[in-house]
């Protein structure tokens, strides 16, 4: 699996923000380039390139001759994305072998093109960012654009030189793909990042601590150029929920983890990079399924869903419950009343603010061999973001009020055993401190059947996304 792959799945369960180049930093990218930040510079920089007419030069691709099609090719290439229009319609043409070469130089130009909508990006974000009015009646322009993100961008731009920044809401859409998970599902989670703009990375790089000697200096030079190589090889993407799901019975021989990551992304640009590296590829339904090994699979069926299946090697994943969930819009896990009601207790839709991340478990006979569940018939935790910290509620019911008081008293001991544990580690790395604030902060009570608890993560999901991204010499989470 190559390294774009890993980040890319490393970006998806982060929890930071929801945009990939929100961890890229404008003042970095536009002096590696060369470029200084003027409203001149960067409305030029954001100014898409005008279509070219290469009548003559597409009309030469089906020469006879083969050095007047290889000279009409390579003078396509050099004219660059404004040959992307004529490119395009020659390639839907009744001309089977024009068609066929401009297909090809289209291939041909994707790095450019995607290379090219990354930097117009970065340059509507400058725009914002240098809060000069004169830069408004330009971005007013880019508005209405069909171009994935750049509408967007231009508006967050406006609102920060007015500043009155724009904080986009997460559509009630992509809060209900949780619905989409399998039927057999008994526990589920779902992940909703910020959505407040650009990582302020020097202040997120405060939080994080240090692994193998690399500082904060360091750690924000990686995390932007980890995420600037993934965008400029399969475009911005943009996540609005991860929801997760876990079959009734988990363990080494059976069950399944399924995951549907909701938002924006080229998923074209996606498939061919997990072409590029030899995938397995089945079809079903009309979906291109790519095989991860013998124990998962992951497919895109559009421009706003990833799935992702895990299951032992052996067993038939649910592929067809998804792809029909999929394509219908369907909710099979509303199908089973007791995960709905659970479930429904944790939506909370717009205009609210929902949940930062949030758990659901209809506590099965598979899941009680985990001792810590033992004692739960249905388990709920919530997770709230204040003051760059996360904030937990937990909650879980008990047969009654005895089975819940000594759940609570076990619960505690396990923390105790715990915090032993990472107090006895030899070599104690400042990672390992926060561990212990965390475990610190964890309180468990009963009351009548239940048992409730609290718990508080200092760290901002931004430091913890840096930490996974940031391991080994190379940056990359391998």
């Amino acid at each position: 699996m190559n390294a774009s792959f890993v980040v890319l799945l490393s970006f998806l369960v982060g929890g930071g923000s929801g945009d990939l180049l929100d961890y890229v930093q404008s003042q970095g990218y536009w002096d590696a380039h060369g470029v200084k930040i003027t409203v001149d510079s960067m409305t030029h920089e954001a100014t898409p390139p005008e279509a070219q007419d290469i009548s003559k030069l597409i009309a030469d691709l089906g020469a006879a001759d083969p050095q007047t099609r290889d000279a009409a090719s390579e003078k396509i290439l050099k004219v660059g994305v404004g040959a992307l229009p004529s490119l395009q319609d020659a390639a839907r043409g009744t001309d089977p072998e024009v068609a066929e070469r401009s297909e090809f130089l289209i291939r041909q130009l994707r790095p450019v093109v995607t290379q090219g909508a990354v930097r117009r990006l970065l340059a509507l974000r400058a725009l914002g960012e240098l809060k000069d009015p004169r830069a408004i009646p330009f971005l007013q322009t880019q508005l209405a654009s069909q171009e994935m993100f750049v509408g967007d961008y231009a508006r967050a731009a406006i609102g920060r030189i007015n500043n009155q920044p724009i904080v986009r809401t997460v559509s009630e859409k992509a809060i209900n793909e949780v619905w989409m998970l399998p039927s057999n599902c008994r526990a589920v989670a779902q992940v909703i990042p910020r959505q407040t703009g650009p990582v302020k990375m020097t202040e997120a790089a405060a939080h994080f601590h240090p692994i193998n000697g690399q500082d904060g200096a360091t750690v924000l030079a990686n995390v932007s150029r980890v995420a600037l190589s993934v965008a400029e090889s399969l475009g911005d993407m943009r996540l609005d929920s991860l929801n997760v799901g876990l079959s009734e019975r988990i363990d080494s021989n059976h069950g399944c983890v399924t995951v549907i990551a909701s938002g924006q992304f080229d998923a074209a640009s996606a498939i061919r990079a997990v072409r590029g590296h030899n995938a397995a590829m089945r079809t079903v339904d009309g979906i291109d399924i790519f095989e991860l090994g013998q124990e998962g699979a992951i497919f895109f069926p559009s421009d706003r869903e990833l799935v992702l299946m895990i299951a032992p090697a052996g067993q038939e994943l649910p592929l067809k419950e998804m792809i029909d969930a999929i394509k219908t819009r369907g909710q099979p896990l509303k199908t089973s009343p007791e995960m709905a009601a659970l479930v429904q207790q944790m939506l909370i839709v717009p205009p609210k603010t929902p949940h930062a991340l949030w758990m659901a478990a209809k506590v099965t006979d598979a899941y009680r061999q985990v001792p810590e569940l033992s004692g739960f018939s249905a388990l709920t935790l919530v997770g709230d973001e204040t003051n760059d910290a996360l904030s937990y509620a937990i909650r879980g019911e008990c047969a009654d009020e005895q089975a819940a008081a000594a759940t609570s008293a076990q619960l505690d001991q396990f923390l105790a055993a715990a915090v032993a544990q990472v107090k006895g580690a030899q070599n104690m790395r400042p990672e390992s401190q926060a561990a212990l604030d965390f475990l610190g902060s964890v309180k468990f009570q009963s009351k009548g059947a239940a048992v409730t608890g609290t718990a508080q993560l200092s760290e901002t999901p931004d430091a913890v996304l840096m930490r996974w991204m940031i391991v080994g010499k190379n940056g990359f989470p391998f």
